[in-house]
């Protein structure tokens, strides 16, 4: 729901692991919003992590 309602202008999301999942990277990436979000320590594909 917090991510639905992010503005059109925002161009980074910073989170911690709890919001690492591919169906966020995957809608943030959909509205061109780059995530700063740590990587889960089980996450068996690792997506690029800044």
């Amino acid at each position: 729901m917090l991510l639905a309602d992010l503005s059109d202008e925002t161009e980074e999301v910073i989170g911690d692991r709890g919001y690492d999942s591919n169906r966020i990277r995957l809608s943030l990436a959909e509205r061109h919003i780059t995530p700063c979000i740590p990587l889960k320590k089980n996450r068996k594909s690792k997506p690029p992590y800044n």
